[in-house]
């Protein structure tokens, strides 16, 4: 079951306010799965949460959004690199991409969100069905 209450402290707080601020040695109090405060480590020091994080020296922000992303090329990247767009749609990316199984689709795809999931992306949208 997840925590309750979660402090994420003495961080650098990347805000989205209206002033994009950042807080340095920055806290962030989470409650009930909703952000409840913000503001200096100082400040948020006497919340008492069932899930206390150290973040320091580390960067505390809303998670990225990819709108862009074809999933099932995750297993194709890097291939052909050195030829033009249309090149490598018709001679490579179609080709292997037709070829795929449906195995072969699900750990693309799976390999496509596990990277997202470690570098902070929390949504996507898919351009293509596959």
């Amino acid at each position: 079951m997840p925590p309750k209450s979660i402090l994420i402290k003495n961080g650098y707080i990347i805000t989205l306010g209206k002033k994009r601020e950042i807080i340095a040695d920055g806290s962030l109090y989470i409650e009930n799965d909703t952000i409840v405060e913000v503001g200096k480590s100082e400040d948020l020091k006497t919340h008492k949460a069932e899930l206390v994080i150290d973040a320091k020296n580390k960067i505390v922000m809303p998670g990225l959004i990819d709108t862009h992303t074809h999933l099932a090329q995750a297993l194709i990247r890097g291939c052909a690199d050195d030829v033009s767009l249309v090149d490598w749609l018709k001679k490579y990316v179609w080709v292997l991409q037709g070829n795929f199984t449906k195995d072969d689709g699900r750990v693309s795809a799976e390999l496509c969100m596990a990277e997202m999931i470690r570098t902070g992306t929390t949504s996507f949208i898919e351009c293509m069905i596959h």
